[in-house]
Parts: structure tokens; C-alpha cells; sequence
């Protein structure tokens, strides 16, 4: 509203005795004495210093809000210790796309997690306080693995549990004790499903380079040993079919009977 009078008065050249007008008005205040125009002034200004200073309040306000949940959350962590320097965490793939990486510092605002990426991510404070995170090493560094995998039903079930079982002991990183397991999950649509319960202790070497290396060990004895891996795959059974006959030479008599006709035109136009 101000901005369009100064305009009006500024266009219509008015805005010079405007201000000469209202400087020559005064306010007696005891024994002092304030323009009007200088009075106009005054709130003008006190009030773009307030509304200035609302403004700044509340930026400040919402980035001391975020720094003083950090904070509180960094002193939580510290006291209960759920996270430590170290200790490798899961936590969901929005995190630069990893889901998993391991603890290099845990600071005032947030915590440096390192991932097989070779990224460096900082995770405020607050998020292993208000989200679920999965510390992977809390009690010890011993991790299990489920590496699931089908057969086909046309083979031999414990064999291909032996199978996988020394598959897995070939591996180096997969530990001995706690010993694999393979366990029968379920009969499924086209396969038996298993799956290879193995345990690691060193996470930080990497978890789905192990699952890569124990899959490939289980694939290349079970080709060797006639284990057929299934795929998907449907049977057709026909139940009943309707009887039909085929006739041959279809055609033939409609021909005969065409030429027929045409002699018998011929005939008696001749």
C-alpha cells in the first residue's frame, strides 16, 4: 500500500511538497518537537528491521533447530553407544546408493561412513537416533550371509545339499564354525528352493563379492555332478479334442460340376 502511494505521488510529481507539507506539520511532545514526515519515517524503518530481523530470526531458528538435534543425538550416541567407530552398519540404499558401509568417525554433527564404493558419506547424527539402522558387528565382527538358490525337482535333493555344502567350505572368507547350513525353504512353482546359510568376519572385505564367489562355486559343482538348476517352465495337457475329418479334394467336384454346367450352356446355344 505504501509502494503504491509513492508511486501516485512520484508519477503525478506531487511526492517534493508531499514531504515539504508533512515536514512542515509537527508533534509537540512536551518540550520536543517531531515532524510528521520524520515520524512517517521512523516507523517505516522500524518496521523493515522488524520484519528483516523475523525473517533472519527464523533462518537462524530452523538451522540452530537441525545443529542442536544433531548435537543432542551425537551426546546420545556417545552415552548409549549403539554405533561405534568401526562397526559396519546397513542402513537403506537412498544413502548414496550403498546399503552398507562401515564407521571411520563419529563427530559432533554427523558420522563418517565409508562404503565399497569408495565414497565417504556424512549421516547427520539424528538419523541413527530417529531411523533404523542394522549394526552389522554390535556383539562381534561374525556376520551370516543367505545366499538362496532352486533345483529342479528331477534331482537329487540331498546330493545337491552335500554339493553346496563343500562349495561353501571352498571358499576362504566363509568361516568354518559357525559351520554352513543348507537349508529346504519351500516347494515352489518350478524348483526347490534352498537356501546357504554361511557366516563371514571380515564385512568390511566386502559381503556380496562372498555370495558372488559361493554361487559360482555352487553352479560349477553342480554341473559337474548333473544338478539341474531350474528356470521357470510350464507342461500343456490336452484333456479331451473334438474329432475331425479332412476332406481331400475339395474343390474337385465343385469344378466338375462348373464344367458340367458350362457344357450343357454350350450345348444348347449351339
Amino acid at each position: 500500500m505504501v509502494c503504491l502511494v509513492v508511486i501516485f505521488l512520484r508519477i503525478f510529481k506531487l511526492w517534493e511538497p508531499t514531504v515539504d507539507l508533512l515536514n512542515s506539520m509537527t508533534i509537540e511532545l512536551g518540550k520536543i518537537s517531531i515532524s510528521v514526515w520524520g515520524l512517517i519515517e521512523a516507523i517505516i524503518i522500524m518496521t523493515a528491521i522488524a520484519v528483516t530481523g523475523g525473517a533472519i530470526g527464523l533462518g537462524i531458528g530452523v538451522g540452530l533447530q537441525k545443529i542442536g538435534s544433531n548435537i543432542i543425538s551425537g551426546i546420545m550416541l556417545l552415552i548409549s553407544k549403539p554405533i561405534r567407530q568401526g562397526d559396519v552398519i546397513a542402513f537403506p540404499k537412498d544413502f548414496g546408493g550403498a546399503s552398507w558401509g562401515w564407521i571411520t568417525q563419529m563427530g559432533l554433527n554427523y558420522v563418517q561412513v565409508a562404503t565399497r564404493h569408495g565414497s565417504l558419506l556424512l549421516i547427520p547424527n539424528e538419523v541413527f537416533v530417529t531411523q533404523k539402522t542394522e549394526n552389522l558387528s554390535y556383539d562381534d565382527s561374525n556376520i551370516r550371509l543367505n545366499i538362496p538358490f532352486g533345483i529342479a525337482y528331477e534331482s537329487d535333493l540331498n546330493k545337491a545339499k552335500t554339493l553346496s555344502l563343500s562349495a561353501a567350505s571352498s571358499i576362504d572368507r566363509i568361516l568354518k564354525i559357525p559351520e554352513p547350513k543348507c537349508l529346504v525353504m519351500e516347494y515352489g512353482d518350478s524348483t526347490v528352493n534352498l537356501e546357504l546359510r554361511v557366516w563371514i568376519n571380515d564385512p568390511k572385505n566386502g559381503i556380496d563379492n562372498v555370495k558372488d564367489a559361493a554361487l559360482m562355486a555352487v553352479w560349477d559343482s553342480f554341473h559337474a555332478n548333473g544338478i539341474e538348476i531350474a528356470f521357470p517352465q510350464r507342461d500343456l495337457h490336452i484333456k479331451s479334442a473334438v474329432p475331425f475329418k479332412i476332406l481331400k479334394d475339395n474343390a474337385q467336384p465343385f469344378a466338375k460340376d462348373s464344367l458340367k454346367n458350362t457344357g450343357n450352356k454350350r450345348s444348347e446355344g449351339d
